[in-house]
């Protein structure tokens, strides 16, 4: 089973803003692609993460817990994002 980071990373926005259509605006994206990434995350897992209610979506039990991990992977991304900048501006690293 592969799993698609960018997937987790749009679940992240989702499950934060409760909202397909909310999500899909912050990241630039169309709501049908969202609700792919969404598609073929659910599965991946084998279960629902989200249900669907009048005014958007809230998380099942399943996708409280992927959250955390999902949650885990953008702080680490964001890190990572940090890294390469300070790497990139010298302010880390051995100047020779």
């Amino acid at each position: 089973m592969y799993l698609n980071p960018e997937h987790l990373l749009t679940f992240v926005r989702v499950a934060r803003l409760g909202s397909l259509s909310a999500a899909a605006a912050e990241l630039n994206l169309t709501q049908p692609a969202v609700s792919t990434q969404i598609k073929l995350l659910t599965q991946a897992v084998g279960e629902p993460i989200f249900r669907r209610h009048r005014t958007g979506v809230r998380l099942t039990e399943a996708g409280e817990g992927l959250l955390v991990h999902a949650q885990a992977l953008t702080l680490t991304l964001v890190r990572v994002q940090t890294y390469i900048r300070e790497r990139r501006d010298l302010e880390r690293g051995t100047l020779r």
